[in-house]
Parts: structure tokens; C-alpha cells; sequence
């Protein structure tokens, strides 16, 4: 009965829950594939609402082609295949895509 009053008291006290910090965190890409066989694709990355620092991460197919902490938004050279690109922020949002290079 006490657990029923204190529920009671904590919901009708004007209690809102917080918003979640990541649900206005967007990820958007744009892919370049490559040209005649060259390692020349791309993937450049626009990300709204991140907190400092910003940690990106692409893993390749082949484990050879995985680049960890990446500092720039456009990742070049990269060879025809999959990757998973990550995109975590400072205060924990995590946003992923599976990209394909053609």
C-alpha cells in the first residue's frame, strides 16, 4: 500500500520524463562508388546534434579495409564491398548504417 501511495504521489507531482538526448541524433550519408576497379569509393558523413567528441568507426568486409576513429567526415580510397559505419558521440548516442560500395 505505501508503494501504491508513493506511485501515486511521484506521477501526480508534475513529473515529466526526459526526453531521450539521442532521438534528434541523425546520421545521413552519401556514397561514391568506385571507378574502373580503383580503391577510389567514398562515403561522406553528415551527422545533426552530436555532443563532443565524436568518435566514427567503418568496418570493411575484409577486416583489412576496417578504420577505427576516424577524424574526418569524408572517408576515401576505400575498395568495392560492405561496411558498417558507426557514429558514437560524447554523451553515448550511437547511430549505425550498412553501406554498400559498388
Amino acid at each position: 500500500m505505501k508503494a501504491l501511495i508513493m506511485s501515486l504521489l511521484f506521477f501526480g507531482s508534475g513529473y515529466t520524463q526526459a526526453t531521450d538526448p539521442c532521438e534528434n541524433t541523425h546520421l545521413e550519408i552519401s556514397v561514391s562508388d568506385t571507378s574502373d576497379g580503383i580503391n577510389n569509393g567514398t562515403i561522406e558523413i553528415e551527422v545533426e546534434k552530436l555532443t563532443d567528441p565524436v568518435k566514427i568507426y567503418l568496418y570493411g568486409d575484409d577486416r583489412s579495409q576496417n578504420q577505427l576513429n576516424i577524424k574526418t567526415k569524408k572517408i576515401e580510397h576505400l575498395a568495392i564491398g560492405g561496411y558498417y559505419l558507426i557514429v558514437q558521440d560524447g554523451a553515448g548516442c550511437t547511430k549505425s548504417k550498412k553501406v554498400v560500395i559498388r
